[in-house]
């Protein structure tokens, strides 16, 4: 081999590994995650499906059903004694999420690891979640999306937790 190559081979490796970062520091982290989940070692005892979307230009729902997303959400009621598996789908246009919170408004904390889908990480149109979830504590509750201004277009809902 001609010495006078090494060096555009050294260069060339060099752009490539550069390039490699650009894109792993980048583009990777952007990419939609199809479907995340809790491993949790007890088996669910109540499984739900619940689909998200927009029922208008101004207004956001939830449903147990493709065709019947309402707003706010159908409720959704928990015994303490519950393992919840949710599986979140968002038939919608538009990225959207679920997290149970006391208060329905952005920047809320999730109570019993209840979420799936943030502002930076939500879940994309087309795309499913499932989460599985305790809910151990009673009370009233609520479920909203914690995606950009969805909540304030009517994605929410009420959660129960009644004493068992």
């Amino acid at each position: 081999m001609n010495k006078a190559y090494i060096p555009v081979i050294f260069i060339g490796a060099i752009a490539l590994l550069f390039i490699s970062l650009i894109v792993a520091v980048i583009v990777l982290p952007i990419q939609p995650e199809l479907v995340t989940s809790v491993v949790q070692t007890e088996k669910p005892t109540v499984e739900i499906t619940l689909y998200a979307g927009e029922l208008s230009e101004s207004k956001y729902g939830y449903g147990f059903t493709a065709d019947n997303l309402t707003s706010p959400g159908p409720l959704l009621r928990f015994k303490t004694t519950d393992i919840v598996q949710l599986t979140f789908i968002n038939i919608g246009r538009q990225p959207h999420g679920f997290l149970i919170t006391d208060a329905p408004r952005l920047g809320s904390n999730p109570f019993f690891n209840a979420v799936t889908g943030s502002a930076e990480k939500p879940v994309y149109p087309g795309q499913k979640s499932t989460i599985i979830f305790h809910p151990e504590r009673t009370g009233s509750y609520f479920y909203i999306s914690p995606v950009r201004d969805d909540i304030n277009l009517g994605m929410w809902g009420d959660v129960q937790v009644p004493i068992n």
